[in-house]
C-alpha cells in the first residue's frame, strides 16, 4: 500500500498480507499514524474506485508505484516481509529527500507546512478488524485466510474471538489471552 502527500509528494508505503478490506484499512491507519497527521479530505473516507486508464484520478499514485517499481525494486534481495518494509522505509528517506521536478522542491522541505496544514490523528484508534467469535475444536487451531494457528488446550470448548490485523492475531477465551502471533506477512497470511 502506498500513501502519496498531495502538496508536498512525501511518499510512504508498506507491504502488505493480503488485499482484504481488514488488512488494506489497517495499513492505511498504520500509515497515517507514521505521519502523525491524517489530511483533511480523509476525514469520512468513501470508496471511489478510479477507472483503468484515468491518470487525472490517480496519477500521483500511479507515479509513485512506478518510481517504487523502478527506483527501490529492482537489484534487491530480502529475507522476508520484515526485511521489505525495512529496506523500503529506509529508502524512502532518501527517496523523499530528492529533488521532485513536478512542485521544483524537494517533497522532505514541504512536507512540514503539509503537515500543518492536516487534523490531527483522532485520540482512539482503530479496532481490531471483523472479529471472528467461534468455538475452539478439540484440535486447538484456528483458520486464518490459508493458515492454521494454535490456540492454548485449555479453550478447547469454548467460545474464543479472533482478531487478525497486518501484524498480529490475538485468540481471547472471556479476558485471556490464549494466542497471540506475529504475522510474518504476505504469503504467510493470503
Amino acid at each position: 500500500m502506498l500513501l502519496v502527500s498531495g502538496y508536498s509528494r512525501v511518499i510512504t508505503a508498506r507491504m502488505l498480507p493480503s488485499r482484504q478490506a481488514g488488512d488494506l484499512i489497517d495499513a492505511h491507519c498504520r500509515l497515517l499514524t507514521a505521519w502523525g497527521a491524517v489530511p483533511k479530505t480523509l476525514l469520512a473516507i468513501r470508496v471511489h474506485l478510479c477507472g483503468p486508464r484515468d491518470p487525472e484520478a490517480k496519477g500521483l499514485v500511479e507515479r509513485a508505484n512506478g518510481y517504487l517499481e523502478t527506483g527501490f525494486l529492482p537489484g534487491r534481495l530480502f529475507t522476508g516481509p520484515d526485511d521489505f518494509n525495512a529496506q523500503l522505509t529506509a529508502w524512502l528517506q532518501i527517496a523523499n529527500r530528492r529533488h521532485h521536478r513536478s512542485i521544483d522542491a524537494r517533497p522532505v522541505d514541504r512536507w512540514e507546512s503539509d503537515r500543518a496544514s492536516m487534523l490531527a490523528i483522532p485520540p482512539v484508534g482503530p479496532p481490531h478488524w471483523w472479529p471472528l467469535r467461534t468455538r475452539l475444536g478439540r484440535d486447538h487451531y484456528i483458520r486464518v485466510d490459508a493458515n492454521d494457528y494454535s490456540v492454548h488446550p485449555r479453550a478447547i470448548g469454548h467460545i474464543v474471538t479472533v482478531n487478525a490485523d497486518t501484524e498480529e492475531i490475538t485468540v481471547t477465551c472471556g479476558d485471556d489471552l490464549v494466542a497471540l502471533t506475529h504475522t510474518a506477512g504476505p504469503g504467510i497470511r493470503a
